[in-house]
């Protein structure tokens, strides 16, 4: 066995799982949706019979006995056997053959050989499944692109906006995947997708690990639209967390769920750059701009994000207050940078460069939850005035950042306060 460090991933049975099904989304999903409601059932029978068909993969005696791509070709001779008896009884042949067809091309680039870069060594539940995985992943193919655009679109933002970015220690980050029998979170939103990010840093390389966790077995099409938000908000609110350092090397300290600024404040922020992008707005529009299915994409992030913070939902997350807390505080934030002069043009921007700037300092973990709670008790909410002394000294301190970018003494003249 290698002892080379390697991401991990999702074993071969589970992407046997998952390969058909982000196949046939990506060949077949629009397609099916194109058609009037009452066209659709006959698709609607072989994408259920897909699923059951992938389903077998963990069922197997020896599920690692045989090639992934023979195992969704498999799938795709019975799907034509099954479309066989379906079209006796419809009208709607056109659309099943169509879609039949559509998949059977998307298939076609499926190849366990040419996707290994140990040829002639493929995936077969071994030790190595992991490094062909990493370099080529075929299968999940469309999940690391997702990665890839939510990496990218992070690191765009950062350094388009940070005071600090450009000075900071650059992390090196991976990808990994992982998978569960139930859902990863608590939220009330039916997507069977997660995230978390994990710090494996030493002195001379920072590493951020984001792990996508993925449920197969209920891998639905509204589950592949959530994954895109999920991997933004690990790469925006997480992977970049802590990494500056004044002046030596700070071991980074991963936030807690109930953390307000990261997964309240910060989710806010993720989920509107990520909506900004897809509206093909901001600096990174064009990283997301080839992505299949931007609508729903943008109709997933806005559930999710909203599911998170849901405090008066009959059965809501666990630290659904704590995050609505925290997006409260960013959004009485933002409406003090609407009316200060030094940021009233561009209050987004300046919003986004505070946001980005605290969220690397090193030790700000430290503070996080006493700086959300003084922000929200002192800052107006949309359409109110601030009211209380304090609020006065905070909004000389926020004018004092606007001019000068020292985030550090913001956030001592914020210590001074508490």
């Amino acid at each position: 066995m290698s002892t080379e460090r390697l991401p991990s991933h999702l074993p071969l049975a589970q992407r046997k799982v998952l390969a058909p099904r982000i196949l046939y989304f990506d060949s077949v999903h629009d397609l099916k949706n194109s058609l009037a409601p009452a066209d659709r059932k006959e698709i609607e029978f072989l994408e259920d019979h897909l699923f059951r068909l992938s389903k077998l993969a963990t069922e197997l005696p020896s599920p690692d006995k045989d090639p992934l791509d023979g195992f969704v070709r498999e799938i795709n001779r019975n799907l034509g056997e099954q479309a066989s008896t379906v079209l006796i009884s419809n009208g709607n042949r056109p659309h099943v053959e169509n879609a039949l067809a559509a998949f059977g091309r998307a298939m076609t680039n499926l190849d366990c050989a040419a996707c290994s870069p140990l040829k002639p060594v493929i995936c077969d539940g071994q030790w190595h499944d992991d490094k062909i995985v990493d370099a080529g992943g075929q299968c999940v193919a469309p999940i690391k692109a997702a990665f890839q655009v939510a990496l990218s679109l992070a690191r765009r933002y950062y350094s388009t906006y940070s005071t600090y970015f450009g000075n900071a220690i650059p992390p090196s980050i991976e990808f990994s995947t992982s998978f569960r029998s139930s859902t990863p979170h608590d939220c009330p939103v039916p997507y069977h997708v997660g995230g978390a990010t994990e710090f494996q840093d030493v002195a001379a390389r920072r590493l951020s690990v984001v792990k996508l966790t993925l449920v197969p077995e209920q891998f639905d099409f509204g589950t592949y639209t959530a994954v895109l938000y999920v991997l933004v908000h690990e790469c925006l609110c997480h992977a970049f967390e802590g990494i500056l350092a004044f002046p030596d090397f700070v071991e980074r300290v991963a936030a807690e769920p109930d953390d307000g600024f990261a997964e309240g404040w910060m989710d806010w922020v993720a989920h509107e750059v990520l909506q900004e992008a897809l509206r093909g707005k901001g600096p990174a529009a064009d990283i997301v701009s080839k992505l299949p299915h931007l609508d729903e994409i943008a109709d997933a992030a806005t559930k999710f994000h909203l599911s998170r913070v849901d405090d008066q939902h009959p059965q809501p997350s666990k630290h659904a207050i704590e995050r609505a807390f925290g997006r409260d505080a960013a959004q009485r934030v933002f409406y003090l940078l609407e009316r200060l002069p030094e940021s009233r043009e561009q209050p987004w921007e300046m919003f986004l460069r505070l946001s980005f700037d605290l969220n690397m300092l090193p030790h700000f973990h430290e503070i996080r939850e006493q700086f959300v709670s003084l922000l929200e008790l002192l800052l107006a909410k949309r359409g109110a005035i601030e009211t209380l002394s304090k609020a006065n000294s905070l909004t000389v301190s926020f004018r004092n950042y606007l001019k000068n970018n020292n985030i550090l003494q913001l956030v001592n003249d914020f210590l001074a306060l508490l």
